[in-house]
């Protein structure tokens, strides 16, 4: 009984939704549903036929089990000693049991909406961004449409959530760094504390990108005082930013590394590669860290792999044709990104620069991160998607501003050529 009322929650939800949606943006409302369709028919496939496989699903339906028993009074303790990781999205679906009823087809389901809501939130950030709506729901349609997004979301794992607390991130500190507002940057700062008990790993990158974006609202802060603009407090600002944020990164690096058995950095990122390196679908087996200076070197070619792999001269499945020809739309925006690299100069908002920078240096900072140690192209493709919308972001404002200034330039030519003409031509008569 409670399966079905949690079923019918839930179908509600999306149907308030797609009328709200709708009453705003028609094909955004209709990209929103199709999208939550497919994955509702491929959650339910997932479910009875697992055809998708199991990827990590079993530990965390083992931890859910657990802490379900929990609730329900059956165990006299939690199955875990801290809330992190696995035990971290083991409970998140452990409360979808005891609201929803306990089938894991409703954790499914709750997947495939947040997925749905990743359509709408990207298409939010392009606008924010002073995207189109056009240029906006193409960004919506590739992340309601590639095909791993949606296989992916319907897995009983913590992707979707994780997924969706970065992109929240991403706003609140977009709008930290464009409207200047702490309370925007303090929102971002509570959603990566919530984000971290899901990947704990991800801790030393949040602490950087908010370092970030602190830094770029110091620059954008005119400080001013009797007339007065005094710079040099900005220098002081700068300074304190740095230092906050390496004293933040200290602690939250040895902590990492006291998980993994107190290595030392070479370990642990050795480790951590040697676990990803397993399956039909691992790639640079061969590569292994001796020293902090192999990382480096390694890191270009792991990049290239981790963000644009599968080739096609590595599949050895369906799958991973599929995953090579999805690799072909990061390939594309890169390729945009690059032909574009002085527009944003020449943007002239200083808010729309900072945001740009902000938006890159995120999605660069946990693509290089996650390509020292993954080593396999399947776990690739979970990590890499979660930034990859960004790069297209950034890719599509480029193409948008220069657009934007070649028809400016053009409006100025047919203004000025006109008069330029008819004064020629009085020039000439009079002469005659």
């Amino acid at each position: 009984m409670l399966i079905a009322t949690g079923s019918i929650i839930l179908l509600l939800l999306t149907a308030l939704v797609v009328v709200l949606v709708y009453s705003r943006n028609r094909n955004l409302a209709i990209i929103f549903a199709l999208a939550v369709i497919v994955r509702l028919v491929i959650a339910v496939l997932q479910e009875k036929f697992l055809i998708a496989g199991v990827f990590d699903e079993p530990a965390f339906k083992f931890m859910a089990d657990g802490v379900y028993e929990y609730f329900l009074g059956q165990r006299g303790q939690l199955p875990f000693e801290q809330v992190s990781g696995v035990p971290a999205y083991g409970t998140f679906m452990a409360g979808i049991y005891f609201f929803l009823g306990k089938a894991t087809l409703m954790v499914r389901i709750v997947n495939v909406l947040l997925s749905g809501l990743l359509v709408l939130m990207h298409y939010q950030l392009a606008r924010q961004v002073r995207l189109n709506d056009r240029e906006a729901l193409l960004i919506a349609l590739i992340v309601a449409f590639t095909p791993s997004y949606i296989m992916l979301s319907t897995l009983l794992m913590r992707d979707m959530v994780v997924w969706v607390l970065l992109v929240a991130i991403v706003q609140a500190n977009v709008k930290a760094v464009s409207e200047l507002a702490l309370r925007w940057l303090l929102l971002g700062v509570a959603i990566s504390w919530i984000a971290t008990l899901f990947r704990h790993q991800y801790a030393p990158i949040f602490a950087l990108l908010t370092g970030l974006a602190l830094f770029l609202m110091v620059l954008r802060w005119r400080v001013v005082f009797g007339g007065v603009n005094l710079g040099v407090l900005k220098l002081f600002l700068f300074a304190l930013v740095v230092a906050g944020v390496v004293v933040l990164l200290y602690p939250m690096m040895e902590a990492e590394l006291m998980r993994n058995r107190d290595a030392s950095l070479t370990e642990f990122f050795s480790d951590q590669m040697s676990w990803r390196a397993q399956g039909g679908s691992a790639y640079l087996t061969d590569v292994e860290y001796n020293s902090l200076t192999d990382v480096f070197i390694y890191l270009p070619l792991r990049f290239l792999h981790f963000t644009f792999g599968p080739f096609f001269w590595t599949v050895h499945s369906g799958f991973m044709m599929i995953s090579a020809l999805e690799a072909l739309i990061g390939v594309f925006f890169f390729g945009m990104l690059l032909r574009y690299p002085g527009v944003y100069r020449e943007s002239g908002s200083g808010w729309l620069k900072a945001a740009m920078l902000y938006m890159f240096a995120f999605s660069m900072i946990g693509l290089l991160a996650n390509a020292t140690i993954d080593s396999n192209y399947g776990t690739a493709m979970r990590h890499r998607m979660v930034y990859m919308p960004l790069i297209f972001i950034v890719a599509m404002v480029g193409r948008h501003l220069r657009r934007s200034s070649a028809r400016q330039v053009a409006v100025e030519s047919t203004d000025r050529e006109p008069l330029h003409t008819d004064h020629q031509l009085l020039g000439d008569i009079d002469t005659v």
